[in-house]
Formats: C-alpha cells, structure tokens, sequence
C-alpha cells in the first residue's frame, strides 16, 4: 500500500484550533527541491478561533488548488505542508531555489491580486523544516 498524497487532521495549538494538511513522503525531493519557500495568505473572513468561516473557505478551493498548480506544474517545487492558525493559511513548499521561490509567489499575486499575501524564503531549509514539523505534529 503507498503512503496517501495527503493527510489532513486539526489539533488544538497554543488553545486554537491549526488545521494541517501533510504530505507524507515528501522527503525524496528535499534534493532536487532543498530551499524552503513560504507563502502566507491573510483570510479576511475568519471565525473567533482564526478558522476560516465554512462559505469563505469553500469559496478558497480556487485559489487553493492554483498555488498548488502554480509551484508544481511549472517544476519550481513540491507543496509540503499547508496550515491554517490564526486567520492565516500558511502553504510551505520545499523549492528549488530562491527565484523559483520568487517566480511562484508573483505568478499567484499576478493571477490573484484580491488576497494578501506574504512570502518569506529560507535556504537549504526545506528537510530540516518538515523533519522539525512532523516532529512536533507526527503523521
């Protein structure tokens, strides 16, 4: 049986709610993909415990699957773990470098200019990220 593409599960962090999805098996593009690159969306519709109202995060599938598409389809990284805490939905990617990084934060603020967004890039960081995530939240 192969790992799933995606696990997803909520726990209580810091007495909120973070919703997480994983990808399980990841770790095999940490070499072609080794820098970590960020991209945090700021929701604007979020309930008291910082979740995204359900209507608001259903009309989010969209986006969703386009910062997924925008970073995979066009071979600048691999999705590694998405959470949502705190009126942020926050997708880390493992990416090839710091202009691939770059190119896949501007082609969705081009393609979505109506989200604020956030990025944020770190160096050679992407294994050791996830190693200290699964660590701290297992899968």
């Amino acid at each position: 049986m192969t790992a799933p593409d995606w696990l997803g599960s909520t726990v209580e962090y810091e007495g909120l709610p973070l919703a997480l999805r994983v990808r399980p098996g990841i770790e095999s593009s940490f070499e072609t993909f080794p820098d970590l690159g960020e991209l945090t969306h700021l929701l604007s519709d979020v309930k008291p415990n910082g979740l995204p109202r359900p209507d608001y995060n259903k009309s989010l599938m969209d986006f969703d699957e386009a910062v997924h598409e925008l970073l995979e389809a066009n071979a600048l990284g691999k999705m590694m773990i998405v959470e949502t805490f705190g009126g942020r939905r926050a997708y880390y990617a493992c990416v090839k470098n710091e202009a691939a990084h770059r190119a896949w934060c501007d082609s969705v603020r081009q393609q979505y200019p109506e989200h604020e967004l956030q990025s944020r890039f770190r160096f050679d960081r992407a294994a050791s990220f996830y190693r200290k995530y699964r660590a701290e939240f297992g899968w």
